[in-house]
């Protein structure tokens, strides 16, 4: 594991006499093996010492307390060691324990590999005989989550095993992607209200980067896993900001290392010039700088007007979405506490808890008002490609409704 080969070797001693006060071991093992920890049921203490100067033999012992000692003992011995972590392809000598004074000693090998880009095969194996991982005791199989690569029984501790080490380069990969992103704009006489909502998973991302902010941007609110927070002015460009997405979150799952589900609802008003009889309106979308499965907009402007499109959109606005707009969500309990045999309703949904109440004096999040006529566009995988929507505004056609026919022109077509 990132170029440090360690050990769990757990002993198990018996002896014929009443109780053991201690016990001796030799820890053989390349040049640099170090013997980082022992621990045991009653153990005092142990002690480790170098035995010779020119080979790695490192002298082991460990003494117990009497009282609370039978006539066995088990000890767990950690060792590790530092391999050439620039080498593309090495040797290596895993390792081995050798008891003093011991009549008899028996044990298993297992080999399990923690870093994925290193490659392990047996070179050299004498004193060994191949075993079925299930043969290795519980203590060890049962401490890791990685599957025994190589297993291996011995009736003698003077063996030798080599292992053939490969190196290969890891390339990159996403730490977070995003599946929804929906925009939705409602455009008024000077201003422009946005509403970006971003369904995203991430390991390790701790900022969500998105740019296309316009300069005049003004009233953020933002919401991140239910919880309010603020947004942070920074990033590769001057119309970015930074999304904190460490907020909010289950613990449980984000500390496992798994992939974390994030919702994000960021809203903010911008203002244009004052719109006239015709004319245009640029609305660029917020970029968000990772790779988006689907995108969905929502364009809500003026009746009084008609409008042609153009943009990475298409020329034509849809009448409803293929796609269904997901919810935001809330990684937060509910504390509200009920009676045994309680019967839930619909009235529950829209009770207040005491945990939906803004304890930090955090931002107000602004609902869009319903107005104006929907114009609806989507597209489909989105890579580090800005989008947006121009809109060109002019009145709307005069149509003349068809007179209709006298009483003459309906006797004569009766008549032919």
């Amino acid at each position: 594991e990132d170029g440090v080969i360690r050990s769990t070797n757990v002993l198990q001693f018996e002896t014929s006499e009443s109780a053991l006060n201690s016990v001796e071991f030799m820890v053989h093992g390349e040049r640099g093996t170090r013997v980082t920890s022992v621990s045991g049921y009653a153990l005092s203490r142990w002690t480790a010492g170098s035995y010779n100067a020119t080979a790695s033999m490192i002298h082991v012992r460990a003494y117990f307390k009497k009282s609370n000692l039978d006539s066995s003992a088990t000890l767990h011995v950690h060792t590790e060691f530092d391999t050439d972590s620039a080498a593309k392809t090495q040797t290596l000598s895993l390792p081995r324990i050798e008891c003093v004074g011991a009549l008899r000693q028996t044990g298993h090998i297992g080999v399990i590999k923690v870093a994925n880009s290193v490659e392990l095969h047996q070179y050299k194996a004498v004193g060994l005989a191949r075993a079925e991982p299930t043969d290795i005791s519980s203590q060890l199989r049962l401490n890791t989550d990685r599957p025994i690569m190589l297993a291996y029984k011995y009736l003698n501790p003077k063996y030798t095993l080599y292992l053939s080490s490969t190196s290969h380069t890891a390339m990159d990969t996403l730490e977070a992607v995003v599946d929804r992103v929906h925009y939705e704009a409602l455009a008024m006489d000077t201003h422009v209200m946005h509403s970006l909502l971003v369904m995203m998973k991430s390991t390790k991302l701790q900022y969500l980067e998105i740019q296309g902010i316009p300069s005049d941007a003004s009233m953020f609110t933002l919401i991140v896993n239910g919880v309010q927070t603020k947004p942070v002015k920074g990033g590769n460009t001057e119309d970015s900001l930074l999304i904190p997405l460490l907020v909010g979150l289950n613990t449980e799952t984000a500390n496992n290392g798994l992939g974390v589900k994030t919702s994000i609802e960021l809203r903010y008003f911008s203002t244009h010039d004052p719109l006239g009889e015709e004319g245009s309106l640029g609305l660029p979308l917020p970029q968000v700088t990772l790779p988006i499965s689907v995108v969905t907009a929502e364009l809500r402007l003026p009746k009084i007007y008609s409008y042609n499109f153009t943009g990475d959109f298409g020329n034509e606005g849809a009448e409803w979405l293929k796609y269904p707009v997901p919810s935001s969500f809330s990684y937060i309990k509910g504390k509200r506490v009920v009676p045994k045999n309680y019967k839930f309703s619909r009235l529950d949904d829209v009770l207040e808890d005491e945990t939906s109440q803004n304890e930090d004096g955090g931002a107000i999040q602004m609902e869009i008002p319903q107005s104006g006529r929907s114009y609806f566009f989507q597209r489909l995988l989105v890579v580090n490609t800005p989008l947006s929507l121009n809109i060109t505004y002019f009145p709307p056609l005069a149509t003349t409704k068809p007179s209709a026919p006298s009483f003459w022109d309906n006797l004569r077509s009766f008549f032919g």
